[in-house]
C-alpha cells in the first residue's frame, strides 16, 4: 500500500567524509536534489553524522580485504582453480590473508561505534542525502593493471613472493612512526591504536 511519507527532515552533504575533493556534478546533483525536496515541503538542511570518515574508511578497508581471502577460500573449497579467480582478487586475497584475526575483529567492532553515530543523526533526521559517488565512475576494466605489470604480478604471485613482499611491507609499516608510510592493511603501530 503506497502512502506519503508526509513532511521529512532530510541532512544533506557535500563534502567527502575522508576529506577528499567532491566532483562539481557530484555537488550539483546533490544542490538540485535539495532544491527538489524543499519544493515538496520536506525539511532540509544541512548536516551529517558526527563519523570520523578516514577511521571508517580504514575500518572498511579491513573488513573488506579480511572478506577477500575468506570469499577466495570458499571459491576454491567449491572447486574454483586459480585461472578461474580474477589476478586482482587473488592479489587481494594475499594482502587480506596478510592482516591479523585480531585487527580483523577490532574493526569490525569499532563499526559499533559508527552505527551509534549514525543512529544519533538519524534520531534527528529522517534521511542522509549526499553524493553516490564522489567522482564519475570509471569504466569497467580501466583501472586494471595493463598486460606488463599483470605479468609482473602474477609471476610474483605464483613465486610466492608478493606474499612475502605484503607481509615485508605490513612489518615495515608497523615499525615506522610515519603515518605516510602506514598502510591501511597492516596491523596499527601502537601510536594509532
Amino acid at each position: 500500500m503506497l502512502r506519503a511519507p508526509g513532511k521529512l527532515r532530510i541532512g544533506f552533504s557535500t563534502v567527502s567524509p575522508i576529506g577528499t575533493e567532491v566532483h562539481p556534478e557530484a555537488v550539483a546533483a546533490v544542490e538540485r536534489t535539495v532544491l527538489l525536496l524543499r519544493g515538496l515541503g520536506h525539511e532540509v538542511e544541512e548536516a551529517a553524522p558526527d563519523v570520523d570518515g578516514a577511521a571508517l574508511a580504514q575500518s572498511f578497508l579491513h573488513v573488506y580485504f579480511g572478506q577477500v581471502p575468506a570469499m577466495v577460500a570458499r571459491g576454491r573449497a567449491l572447486g574454483a582453480r586459480p585461472r578461474d579467480i580474477e589476478l586482482m582478487s587473488r592479489l587481494l586475497a594475499t594482502l587480506g590473508g596478510s592482516v591479523s584475526a585480531g585487527r580483523l575483529t577490532m574493526e569490525m567492532a569499532h563499526w559499533n561505534g559508527f552505527a551509534r553515530a549514525l543512529a544519533r543523526f538519524h534520531a534527528r533526521y529522517d534521511l542522509l542525502l549526499t553524493p553516490t559517488l564522489a567522482h564519475p565512475p570509471i569504466r569497467h576494466g580501466q583501472g586494471d593493471p595493463g598486460k606488463g605489470e599483470q605479468f609482473v604480478l602474477d609471476l610474483l604471485e605464483r613465486s610466492g613472493l608478493f606474499g612475502i613482499l605484503a607481509r615485508r611491507a605490513c612489518s615495515k609499516a608497523r615499525s615506522t612512526r610515519s603515518r605516510a608510510t602506514a598502510c591501511a592493511m597492516c596491523p596499527s603501530p601502537s601510536w594509532r591504536t
